[in-house]
């Protein structure tokens, strides 16, 4: 998966000394006699099959939404402390992007290395170039995404005049505080006269 992975973030991965796997072109040299290495493309791809170049940009925009969705639930909820501005989504969002691609980059240097002398020393990720591309690929999507996201919540809450979701938090405590207090009320223990 790995190296998949690094076939899709553009630099692919090596099969031996003197090769290389990835979307813009195949160079076989001496490729070990392995039964499974003879699934490899003798070419390079082309068309509509370069559209899997877009599956890291696409990872990170995820990245970018899921954690501008979480930050939103947590300073929402009763008790959320988090201080969100548009820069604070936009480091955070940009924060998980660059965490996927470096988990991603250390992936693919784990995954690396030869199985023997000669032609079986270099097998795997090319790297450092896939660590590179994973970093600017996920970070990129994600920052791009998040600052999108924040300039859309800026623009909903301060131009358009709409409450703002820090107020709404605050009238929420407030009105579940004086719940509270009519409840507390309420329900006094009953004395005997």
């Amino acid at each position: 998966m790995v190296w998949w992975a690094s076939w899709t973030l553009g630099p692919g991965f090596q099969v031996g000394a003197a090769t290389s796997v990835s979307p813009f072109g195949v160079h076989l040299g001496l490729v070990p006699s392995f039964p499974v290495l003879a699934a490899l493309p003798s070419g390079g791809v082309g068309g509509l099959a370069r559209l899997w170049l877009l599956v890291p940009v696409l990872a990170g925009v995820i990245a970018a939404l899921v954690t501008s969705r979480r930050l939103a639930s947590r300073r929402l909820a009763p008790g959320g402390s988090l201080e969100e501005s548009p820069a604070s989504k936009l480091a955070l969002t940009t924060a998980a992007g660059l965490v996927g691609g470096l988990a991603l980059g250390v992936l693919g240097a784990l995954s690396g290395g030869g199985i023997g002398p000669g032609r079986l020393a270099v097998m795997g990720p090319v790297m450092p170039a896939m660590a590179g591309m994973a970093l600017v690929l996920l970070g990129g999507a994600a920052a791009v995404t998040g600052g999108v996201v924040a300039a859309l919540d800026w623009r909903r809450t301060r131009v358009q005049g709409l409450p703002d979701p820090e107020a709404a938090e605050d009238t929420v405590k407030v009105s579940g505080a004086r719940t509270q207090n009519k409840r507390a009320q309420t329900k006094r223990p009953q004395t005997d006269r």
